[in-house]
């Protein structure tokens, strides 16, 4: 996950699981439960 994020150049990098909860794996992974990305969506439309 670091490789990829730093050869797409990502900020960020969203793991999606069929958990319920939220963590973080580093200071630019966060794995977050399906039943977030429309919160996360919402936060992006917020953003723009």
């Amino acid at each position: 996950m670091r490789v990829a994020l730093d050869d797409l150049g990502l900020e960020h990098l969203w793991v999606v699981y069929p958990g319920d909860q939220p963590y973080r794996l580093d200071d630019r992974i966060s794995v977050l439960p399906v039943a977030s990305i429309p919160e996360l969506a919402a936060s992006f439309r917020e953003g723009a």
